[in-house]
């Protein structure tokens, strides 16, 4: 593959996020993963804003991509509601499991 290939290819992924064409299948508290064309997994770096929106290489992310300050808002905003969502969700509810779980095991006081 050339430069130029790999790099047109990094482009169409980048605007299936900015055009929210994509398919969320797990949150954490840290990381969205998400489907593109139902082949192509990326794992999104979400915990520190849209200011350091990233693919997060640690996990499975079929490539890494790189956005601007322009393109990391507007895939933010696809995001958004979706994340927030899970955070008063789902992410309060494990929060407050692990909470009840710990003051039970340290035999504190409810």
């Amino acid at each position: 593959m050339t430069k130029e290939t790999i790099l047109a290819v990094q482009e169409y992924f980048k605007q299936k996020l900015i055009n929210g064409e994509f398919e969320i299948k797990e949150f954490s508290q840290y990381v969205i993963h998400i489907v593109i064309d139902k082949d192509f997994d990326f794992a999104l770096w979400v915990s520190n804003g849209s200011d350091r929106l990233r693919t997060y290489e640690g996990e499975d992310s079929f490539m890494k991509l790189i956005f601007n300050e322009k393109e990391k808002k507007s895939v933010w905003k696809n995001l958004d509601k979706p994340l927030a969502d899970f955070k008063n969700g789902d992410l309060h509810s494990q929060k407050l499991a692990a909470y009840e779980n710990l003051r039970k095991e340290l035999n504190l006081p409810s």
